[in-house]
């Protein structure tokens, strides 16, 4: 079973990015940092993942393939990186996948809960063959690995298959997400982690309820939120909501429908800030310059007296040179500003950007501006970006000293990118 959509990090990507090749040094004059290059002896390669923050400050992450060699490219790994005396950052790696029941191929990103237990899904292996959610547990002796369940049960797969998102964590330690068409919940009990399916996506007519579901987001109510990148009354994706309801049901609502023209079309992910949704959208934006649109970033706020909600294009992406075709969600860093990747264009090998959109002010438009060009030596390819204190880092698929991925860290962003 192939999932519906696999532009999203095929496993042939790790085998094409190899050719990502160094081409100029980086520039003094601004606050980006390579914190660590993939690819060396034993490495990852290909983060597959933002990075997610400890109470210390450690950073944690994903790579597609490397380490363990059962894979024809690795089987993936989970790493921590580590800021050293004098300020350089240390990789260990936590786990390397075996491409048994373990699964392979971790991505999306992971989930820590108050004790530092990291929570994630691999998109392959488990017991069936199509992807696995797993824990990895901190101790004296190093890291231990549980599956918690294995995805695609048969004979149907209805409970989902090939996740591809980070799960999210409530307080009570469940895990949400995302696999195949389905939004699932997975809970711990005395005999292990059971499963629900909250809701199955695709399951209106001509797929008005959307389909092919991205990560979701959770607020303070419990509510979540995502973006799927297909269906909709246009088939250009939409924004959903999922609501708990009394005796476990989940109430699904679509929030809004893109049309694929100005507004946009495929979106991403969502995220939340200052009870809005953000995002951005892979196409449309009625660029010319592209052959669908080169994208869009958007907020998606409450209507006025109870009025649908209303969706406003932050930024329209064009030309090349200024980033096209973003990925991934949004961040937001303290100031307000938002920051997020283009995976296309910016500079001349068009290796992609990363840019941040603050407030016009007194009615003024949003402005938007490029953060740092990639150039291959320090990144190719940049796929998520995450904000911790006051600071953006991110990871890109290719580039750096090995030509598969970089971790980066942008700096004081509201001062460096003027």
């Amino acid at each position: 079973m192939e999932s519906k959509r696999s532009s999203k990090l095929p496993r042939t990507v790790l085998a094409g990015v190899l050719w990502l090749a160094a081409t100029a040094p980086l520039t003094a004059q601004n606050s980006f940092e390579v914190l660590h290059s993939f690819g060396g002896p034993g490495d990852g390669v290909g983060p597959s993942s933002g990075a997610i923050f400890d109470r210390r400050g450690n950073a944690y992450g994903e790579t597609l393939g490397g380490g363990s060699m059962a894979c024809a490219y690795g089987c993936g790994l989970v790493y921590e990186l580590s800021r050293q005396e004098g300020g350089a950052w240390a990789e260990t790696i936590l786990y390397e996948f075996t491409g048994g029941t373990d699964g392979y191929e971790p991505n999306g990103g992971l989930a820590i809960d108050g004790a530092g237990n990291l929570y994630g899904v691999t998109r392959s292996g488990g017991a069936n063959g199509y992807g696995a959610a797993f824990e990895l547990t901190p101790g004296a002796s190093g890291w231990r690995e549980a599956t918690l369940y294995s995805f695609c049960t048969p004979p149907a797969c209805t409970d989902g298959f090939e996740p591809r998102s980070a799960p999210v964590l409530d307080p009570a330690d469940n895990l949400y997400g995302t696999a195949g068409n389905v939004a699932y919940e997975l809970s711990p009990g005395p005999s292990g982690w059971t499963e629900t399916v909250l809701y199955t996506f695709c399951s209106q007519p001509n797929c008005t309820d959307g389909g092919d579901p991205q990560a979701l987001v959770r607020d303070a109510a419990g509510n979540l939120y995502g973006a799927t990148y297909d269906g909709g009354s246009s088939n250009d994706g939409v924004i959903f909501a999922l609501r708990p309801q009394p005796g476990g049901q989940w109430q699904y609502q679509v929030l809004y429908s893109f049309q694929g023209s100005d507004d946009g079309e495929h979106p991403n992910a969502a995220t939340l800030h200052n009870g809005a949704l953000f995002g951005s959208t892979n196409n449309g934006g009625g660029s010319k310059l592209c052959t669908t649109g080169c994208g869009t970033v958007f907020e998606l706020a409450a209507g006025k007296a109870g009025g649908p909600p209303v969706e406003t294009v932050l930024h329209r992406f064009g030309p090349p040179s200024q980033g096209i075709l973003p990925l991934g969600p949004v961040a937001f860093v303290s100031a307000g500003d938002a920051f997020g990747v283009a995976g296309d264009g910016g500079g001349p090998c068009g290796c992609g950007a990363v840019f941040e959109i603050s407030a016009g002010g007194r009615g003024k438009p949003p402005v938007y501006r490029v953060a740092h060009d990639f150039d291959g030596q320090d990144g190719a390819l940049p796929l998520y970006v995450s904000t911790h204190g006051g600071n953006v880092f991110g990871t890109t698929l290719g580039g750096g000293q090995y030509g598969v991925g970089v971790v980066f860290e942008i700096s004081a962003p509201p001062d460096a990118v003027k």
